[in-house]
């Protein structure tokens, strides 16, 4: 119980920081973790742009101010491509575009 409501606070914490504005390349933002690490894998259409890496970096920064220094977050920026097999309870946010594309 403690892992999970662990996990929710992460999903949460993920969620606080997106910004109103999304990069127009990103399909969406999953989460997952271990004993240590809160991993957020960022889904991208294309290459990663300078843009999108300060994107990146910014909601690394705010999430990692939630749980400093017991948690270690690490960021990465991935192709849209391998998002398909993700569980729902991962995701911190998807686009709408993505969501009807599996609807």
């Amino acid at each position: 119980m403690v892992m999970e409501s662990r996990s929710s606070a992460f999903l949460f914490s993920v969620q606080r920081a997106l910004p109103n504005e999304m990069p127009s390349a990103l399909t969406g933002v999953a989460v997952d973790t271990d004993e240590k690490t809160l991993y957020i894998h960022c889904y991208f259409q294309g290459s990663i742009t300078e843009d999108e890496l300060a994107f990146m970096e910014y909601l690394r920064d705010a999430v990692w101010a939630d749980f400093f220094p017991t948690i270690h977050v690490e960021m990465e920026g991935l192709d849209a491509e391998l998002a398909g097999n993700l569980p729902v309870g991962n995701w911190a946010w998807r686009s709408e575009a993505r969501e009807l594309a599996h609807a």
